[in-house]
């Protein structure tokens, strides 16, 4: 069931792309194999089982962050009796360090008829050599599927990716956080940085300016590929409830990666004197009923 759910919407997207009946009769009845790599408006590439019939499949990816690019490839048929396995091709150019993976071959099945190819980054590309991938299909172990959509407009047989000049950044996920003041106390926060990046290039002491009202620890406590998170400990105890205490950190541009968007976070440990409004003390200073007073 879930195999044929996913067929069927592969298929309907399919179908949309193509541009006459002849074709859209000739898609239904040919089983094909294609790259099928979509990207939102942001260009932002789709990783599956995402789909959205308001993009197609392109044929050209403009690849500018450092995430894992994930390409899927998949094959339409009506029926699917055996594992299908099909080859393809590896083209790199550039001056750029990425690795492919699988190296060569595609499975399918009924349950599966989607794969899925993932290009890893490893280093820092040379922009100006014009870094790319060239990705094609060569071929299947069954003659009667065909390579790409049987059509003459966009077959999706073959996939470029050129790799431009990453717009590296990071950001707080907030700007302020309120402490109790307890030595001892730990605070939590994390820094942004959706483009992805490279763990070496990235040093706590050098990423962020100090701006110190109290003494804490700062450490990192755990990375993913798009965020880092970080731990304070506070070193000493802020129990005065008169005064009001206050660290910052600030963002600033390191190894190319740029500040952006929450570039300050403040820890503020705020003054906690109780104060009974309802009291109204200014009223001991003046008096209505004497214009003089």
């Amino acid at each position: 069931m879930k195999g044929t759910s996913i067929f069927i919407l592969t298929l309907i997207f399919f179908a949309v792309s193509c541009s006459s009946d002849d074709e859209n009769m000739n898609v239904i009845e040919t089983p094909f194999i294609r790259f099928f790599l979509v990207a939102d408006q942001n260009n932002q590439a789709l990783e599956y089982p995402q789909v959205s019939s308001r993009f197609e499949a392109v044929t050209t990816y403009e690849k500018a962050d450092l995430k894992t690019l994930k390409i899927p490839v998949s094959l339409s048929a009506l029926i699917v009796e055996n594992t299908v396995t099909a080859t393809f091709s590896t083209e790199i150019t550039g001056n750029i360090d990425i690795s492919v993976s699988p190296e060569s071959t595609l499975t399918f099945s009924a349950d599966k008829l989607v794969d899925t190819i993932y290009v890893n980054i490893k280093d820092r590309w040379d922009f100006s050599s014009s870094p790319r991938l060239i990705l094609e299909l060569l071929g299947t172990n069954d003659p009667s599927i065909h390579l790409g959509i049987p059509n003459n407009t966009s077959p999706n047989n073959t996939l470029t990716v050129n790799f431009n000049d990453p717009a590296l950044q990071y950001s707080f996920s907030t700007n302020k956080i309120e402490i109790l003041g307890e030595e001892g106390e730990e605070i939590f926060f994390n820094v942004n940085l959706p483009q992805g990046y490279f763990p070496e290039e990235i040093h706590d002491k050098e990423i962020f300016s100090f701006s110190n009202g109290f003494e804490y620890e700062l450490s990192r406590v755990s990375e993913s590929t798009t965020d880092i998170s970080y731990k304070i400990i506070l070193k000493e105890d802020l129990q005065n409830d008169f005064l009001s205490f206050e660290s910052t950190l600030q963002l600033v541009e390191s190894n190319g990666y740029q500040p952006t968007g929450i570039v300050f976070l403040q820890i503020v440990k705020p003054v906690k004197i109780f104060r009974d409004l309802s009291a109204n003390p200014a009223a001991y200073f003046y008096d209505l009923n004497d214009q003089f007073y």
